[in-house]
């Protein structure tokens, strides 16, 4: 398709009119987008303006036509608002980054995509956390080991890196497998080196973080572990993301517990009751994580919070 002269700006500017005034429930007909093309300084009739948008749609450009023509972006309403909740909702995004993706996605969905105005929280000084996401993806899609340091924060509202002694920062050298979103925050699940089980960091705690040139130490090298994380199953399996190894546990509940027990530990859940009609929970879990539900949801336990050990099923 050959596109020259005059044809060319108003091709160019037919392709960005449908893309930032329409969307399949704001349709425009050839005479509103003739008019909002001589609004932009250029002139085209009707039977053209069709020729160019048919045009558009032969090269595969997302431009439909039903009872006027629309564009087809590549988020819906409902899937964007979902991605400018998680943005809103985050805990780990500086202001300037949070409003920066809100203002990139607001631009995805096109003028009718509507974002209520939303006050920006104030957060303590982090790291960049989307530089920190780029380097890991980049890290474990390559395979490699990683260097960081870990932070805590302190009264000051700072993050102060882990230090060995008074003089000395602490070094983390690690195989770095998947990254997770549990409870508002990021999480790296990764091998330190000299440990030979999985560990979680949030990464707007890591700092300094580097890729290293070493292989990563395969995952079916760690005991109990294959080729690859069933990411699923495992926030499951530790669904406060302590690390440690999972084994069943036999809980006695109230009827109430089940929605919270399912949301926490998954649907591999199985509830059964006995002779008498009580009800147990078996569920799957690394011991804190269980531990600190079991503080949580007490109500909802029969007979009040006994040690982790004693609903370990043998």
């Amino acid at each position: 398709m050959a596109v020259t002269g005059r044809y060319t700006k108003r091709f160019f500017i037919l392709l960005e009119i449908p893309h930032s005034e329409t969307d399949a429930t704001h349709r425009m007909t050839q005479t509103a987008l003739g008019e909002s093309l001589c609004a932009r300084g250029q002139n085209a009739s009707r039977k053209t303006i069709r020729h160019i948008l048919t045009d558009l749609q032969e090269a595969g450009y997302p431009v439909r036509y039903d009872h006027g023509w629309y564009y087809e972006h590549l988020l819906s309403q409902s899937e964007l608002i979902y991605l400018t909740d998680m943005v809103r909702g985050s805990q780990v995004l500086n202001p300037e980054d949070q409003e920066r993706l809100l203002g990139k996605l607001h631009a995805l969905g096109g003028k009718h995509f509507d974002l209520q105005e939303m006050p920006v929280q104030g957060f303590a000084q982090r790291p960049d956390v989307l530089t920190n996401l780029l380097m890991l993806h980049e890290a474990i899609h390559s395979r490699k080991q990683i260097e960081f340091r870990y932070g805590d924060y302190g009264i000051d509202q700072m993050l102060h890196p882990r230090k060995r002694h008074a003089d000395f920062v602490k070094e983390y050298l690690a195989s770095p497998y998947d990254v997770v979103f549990v409870n508002g925050r990021f999480y790296l699940i990764a091998l330190i080196n000299k440990y030979r089980e999985l560990s979680h960091y949030r990464i707007d705690r890591m700092v300094d973080l580097r890729i290293r040139r070493a292989a990563r130490i395969p995952l079916q090298a760690i005991s109990g572990q294959g080729s690859c994380l069933d990411l699923s199953q495992y926030v499951h399996q530790h669904p406060y993301m302590y690390a440690g190894s999972v084994a069943k546990y036999s809980i006695p509940v109230k009827a109430s517990a089940c929605t919270d027990i399912l949301d926490t530990f998954g649907n591999d859940t199985v509830f059964t009751q006995d002779a008498d009609g009580k009800l147990y929970a078996h569920v799957i879990s690394e011991k804190q994580g269980l531990s600190y539900w079991l503080k949580r949801y007490e109500y909802h336990l029969i007979e009040g919070i006994r040690p982790v050990e004693e609903y370990l099923e043998t």
